[in-house]
């Protein structure tokens, strides 16, 4: 399989058709399709099947599809950062964010930034912790804002704040234990929550149910969620209880929605910046990173 093959491969596949594929490559559909079945063969498998309107792949094509976007993403940023070295700061700054902080690029003052780098562009990737962390390790982003807990062994990272956790429910939802007729402007405590259908972050997870562990409670999570805003739609609808940094609540949460601050000294979230460790990185990000650690100075003490 050449580089040249899996590119065909991915426009074909990307296209849904030979034809409509060959002429965003600028060439004839023989040659394209002379192309494919080489690399079919090369691989043993087969990648399409054919059909009426088109073409639909394979196990084996949605397998190489999956791969083989990650793997150009990585040619195209390798071919990027050596242009940066050659000419300097330009290129791309990949840069993944968690759904729960999008709110922080108000506040990294990226207009100065742009004004100081004007050959610098951007490309913003929001998803989960998790996910974010695995694009960091196969060298898809650059540097991700994400939130504790993660395991920071393999990466350097750079604590911006920390934040209050919250309990929040929709209107509709009834309380079930200790939070019925609980004055909302009060703290509740983590046993007052012990009887409550609790919705949960899934990297947040290990840390309530170790701060439950430490109180003797038995938790009842009913819904995990791996994205800040899909479990927020679920406790907004009434299903249950979510426990969440404060920052994901929106200014006009109170409108429609039970709130309560949680008292208790563990349920706290960090937002980090995090990049992997011991790896080159091209000029423009290292300059951006060293752009947001100079708007945070107060977390210059927790970097490792």
């Amino acid at each position: 399989m050449t580089f040249l093959q899996l590119k065909y491969f991915l426009t074909v596949a990307e296209e849904g058709q030979i034809t409509s594929a060959a002429t965003k490559l600028h060439m004839t559909q023989p040659p394209l399709s002379l192309q494919l079945r080489q690399l079919e063969d090369s691989l043993g498998v087969k990648l399409f099947n054919r059909t009426t309107k088109g073409i639909e792949l394979t196990a084996a094509g949605r397998l190489l599809y999956s791969h083989g976007t990650q793997i150009l993403t990585m040619v195209n940023n390798m071919s990027q950062e050596l242009r940066d070295v050659a000419h300097g700061t330009s290129g791309t700054i990949q840069v993944g964010i968690i759904s729960s902080a999008v709110n922080l690029l108000l506040n990294l003052d990226l207009y100065s930034f742009c004004t100081q780098n004007p050959w610098v562009a951007y490309n913003l990737i929001e998803s989960d912790t998790f996910s974010l962390l695995d694009m960091l390790d196969q060298g898809i982003i650059h540097v991700a804002f994400v939130r504790t807990p993660f395991s920071s062994k393999e990466y350097m990272s750079f604590p911006l704040f920390s934040e209050p956790v919250v309990a929040v429910a929709g209107r509709a939802y009834q309380p079930r234990g200790g939070l019925i007729g609980h004055d909302p402007a009060e703290p509740i405590t983590l046993e007052q929550l012990a009887g409550e259908k609790l919705i949960l972050l899934q990297n947040y997870e290990n840390t309530v149910l170790t701060a439950c562990q430490q109180q003797g409670i038995k938790p009842n999570i009913i819904c995990r969620g791996s994205n800040a805003t899909v479990a927020f739609l679920c406790a907004r609808s009434g299903m249950g209880v979510m426990l969440t940094p404060k920052n994901v609540l929106g200014p006009d949460a109170d409108r429609d929605l039970q709130v309560w601050d949680v008292d208790c000294g563990v349920l706290t979230s960090s937002l980090c910046m995090v990049w992997k460790f011991n790896r080159e990185l091209p000029q423009a990000v290292d300059k951006f990173i060293l752009h947001v650690k100079e708007r945070f100075p107060s977390g210059q003490a927790g970097e490792r």
